[in-house]
C-alpha cells in the first residue's frame, strides 16, 4: 500500500498552488514577484484553502536608504510546509468504485491494493436511499431478466464500505463501493442503469450540501475514480462498450484487464490493441492524468492495464519473499511490472495522481454536472415568464428552488431507468399491436371466406327458383292442355320439382 506522505502531497500542491520555474522579470522600478495560481479543493476534504490569484507589488525603498542592507525574506517558501501540516492533520477523502462481471477479481484486487482484507473486517452495506434515513432494499438495483426455472434471484446492487488508512502521518477515508450482480443476467441490457444512476446521484446529493448554509461538515459522496474490470477474451463484449460510454461521462474511468496472468503475452498483447481499438472507435472517454505528471502518453500507450491480484506471498526468482501466484512453470508476481501493471495502477491512484482524479472529478464532471442544473434552472424560469435581468440577479440556490418542479420532472423523462422502461413499453405495445392486426387479418380472411360461400349459396338458391318456377310453369302447361290425364302428368310434374330441389345436393 502506497499512500501520498506529507512531502508528496506538499509537493503536488505547491505545483498546483505556484506557477513553476517562473523568472522575475525587473520592470521599471518596480518588482513583480510570481503571480500564485488558485488551487480548490474539495470542501468536505478541506485540504486545499482557497486562494485567489493575487499580483504584489513591491514598492523599493529610496536608493540611499538600500545601501549596505542585504535581502530580507518573505517567508512565503513555507507555504509547502504549511500545506503539508494541513494535510497532515485534515486528512483527505477518496471515494473508489470497482465494476465488472462476477469472478473478475474485484474483491481480490482491493485486498491486493491495500494490502490487507479490510473488506472482511469492516463489512460492506447498502447504500441508503438518496436524502432518506432508512435503507432500501430497491435503492440504485435492476433485476434481471432470469428464466422461470432460475434458482438464483440476481440484481446489481451498490454496496459499500468506508475505513479509514493512515500511513506517515497522512490520513485518508476510502469509501470502497462495489456492483455485485453486474453483468450476470440472461439479459444484461439495463444492468448498467443503478450505476449510472448511483453517480448521478452523488453529484446530485453533493450539490444540496454545497446549496446549504452551513457547510463546516459538508461530505464528498462524488466518486473520483471507477476501476472497470474487463473479462480475459479476445475483444469487448456489448455490455463493456455500453456500461463504459456511460460511465465515462460521470467519473474517471480507468480499465484494467483481470487476471493478466491467464495470458501469454501475444495474447495480451492482441487483447490490449482490440480494446484500444474499440474504445477509440466508440469515442469512450477514458482518465488521462494531466500534463503535471508527464505520464499521459506512456499511459495511455498501455491501456487497458493488465494486473494480477494476490494477497499471498510466494518465493520470487531472487528468493525473496513476494506477493504473486505459484504455479508449475513458475511464479506470477503481482509487483514486477514484467508480468502484470499493478504497480504502475498503484502509482497512477495512490502515489501519484489521487489529487489529480480528486481534481479532475470537481474541475469536470461535477462541475459539468453543476452547469447542466443552472442551465435548466435558468430555462425553466425563462419558460414561466421570468426576466433575464430577474434570472441573472437569483442565486443559484434560489433558481433551484423556484424551478424544482420542472428539475424534477426533467430528471425523471431523462433518467435511464425511464427511457429504458419507455422503450420496454413501446416495444410490449409494439408486440400488442402487431398481434391484434394478425388477428384481425386472420378474422378478416376467415369473414371474406365466409361472405364467399354464402354468396354462392345465394346463387345456387336463386339457381334454384328459376329451375322451380320453370318446372311450373310446364306442370300448368301440361295440366290446360290434358285435363283428363291429370293424375299421372302430376306424379310426373312433382318428380321433376323433386330433382330441381335434390339437384347438386
Amino acid at each position: 500500500m502506497s499512500l501520498d506522505t506529507p512531502d508528496s502531497l506538499a509537493r503536488d500542491f505547491s505545483a498546483k498552488l505556484f506557477t513553476s520555474e517562473k523568472q522575475l522579470e525587473p520592470m521599471s522600478d518596480a518588482v513583480l514577484p510570481p503571480s500564485y495560481s488558485a488551487a480548490t479543493s474539495e470542501a468536505d476534504m478541506s485540504d486545499v484553502s482557497t486562494y485567489s490569484e493575487c499580483k504584489a507589488t513591491t514598492i523599493p525603498a529610496p536608493e540611499e536608504e538600500n545601501k549596505g542592507m542585504t535581502d530580507v525574506p518573505v517567508q512565503i517558501s513555507t507555504l509547502p510546509d504549511q500545506r503539508r501540516d494541513i494535510v497532515a492533520k485534515k486528512g483527505a477523502v477518496f471515494n473508489l468504485m470497482v465494476v465488472g462481471e462476477s469472478g473478475t477479481g474485484k474483491t481480490t484486487f482491493l485486498n491486493t491494493l491495500f494490502a490487507d482484507e479490510l473488506l472482511k473486517r469492516v463489512g460492506s452495506r447498502r447504500r441508503p436511499f438518496p436524502f432518506g434515513g432508512q435503507e432500501e432494499e430497491s435503492a440504485y438495483e435492476y433485476t434481471g431478466d432470469e428464466s422461470a426455472n432460475s434458482q438464483h434471484h440476481r440484481t446489481t446492487k451498490i454496496e459499500s464500505a468506508t475505513f479509514d488508512l493512515e500511513e506517515e502521518g497522512v490520513t485518508v477515508r476510502f469509501t470502497v463501493i462495489d456492483t455485485p450482480g453486474f453483468g450476470n443476467y440472461v439479459n444484461n441490457t439495463n444492468s448498467w442503469v443503478p450505476i449510472v444512476e448511483y453517480l448521478d446521484d452523488q453529484h446530485r446529493q453533493y450539490l444540496v450540501q454545497e446549496e446549504q448554509p452551513e457547510r463546516s461538515r459538508i461530505r464528498d459522496v462524488r466518486v473520483h475514480v471507477c476501476v472497470y474490470f474487463l473479462k480475459p477474451g479476445y475483444r469487448l463484449m456489448p455490455l463493456d462498450i455500453r456500461a463504459m460510454k456511460e460511465l465515462s461521462k460521470r467519473v474517471n474511468l480507468i480499465p484494467v484487464v483481470s487476471k493478466a496472468d491467464t495470458f501469454t503475452i501475444p495474447e495480451m498483447e492482441a487483447f490490449k490493441a482490440n480494446v484500444r481499438a474499440a474504445i477509440d472507435a466508440h469515442k469512450i472517454q477514458i482518465y488521462t492524468p494531466s500534463d503535471d505528471y508527464n505520464l499521459g502518453s506512456l499511459y495511455t500507450s498501455e491501456v487497458p492495464l493488465s494486473i494480477i491480484g494476490c494477497h499471498d506471498s510466494v518465493m520470487g526468482r531472487d528468493g525473496q519473499q513476494t506477493r504473486g501466484r505459484q504455479y508449475a512453470w513458475g511464479v506470477a508476481e503481482v509487483d514486477n511490472p514484467d508480468h502484470c501493471d499493478f504497480v504502475r495502477l498503484r502509482e497512477i491512484m495512490m502515489s501519484h495522481c489521487m489529487l489529480d482524479l480528486i481534481d479532475t472529478t470537481v474541475e469536470q464532471h461535477y462541475a459539468s454536472y453543476r452547469m447542466q442544473k443552472i442551465e435548466l434552472a435558468r430555462s425553466a424560469m425563462k419558460d414561466a415568464g421570468a426576466s433575464e435581468e430577474d434570472i441573472t440577479a437569483q442565486p443559484f440556490c434560489m433558481l433551484l428552488r423556484k424551478s424544482a418542479a420542472q428539475l424534477q420532472e426533467h430528471d425523471i423523462s431523462n433518467s435511464i431507468k425511464f427511457q429504458a422502461k419507455v422503450v420496454e413499453l413501446n416495444r410490449r405495445f409494439a408486440k400488442i399491436v402487431e398481434k391484434q392486426e394478425e388477428n384481425f387479418s386472420n378474422w378478416e380472411t376467415e369473414l371474406t371466406q365466409k361472405q364467399d360461400e354464402f354468396n354462392a349459396d345465394i346463387k345456387k338458391i336463386h339457381r334454384d327458383v328459376i329451375d322451380l318456377e320453370a318446372a311450373v310453369d310446364i306442370l300448368s302447361y301440361r295440366v290446360r292442355n290434358d285435363p283428363k290425364d291429370t293424375g299421372g302428368r302430376i306424379s310426373k310434374g312433382k318428380a321433376n320439382v323433386a330433382d330441381i330441389f335434390h339437384r347438386d345436393r
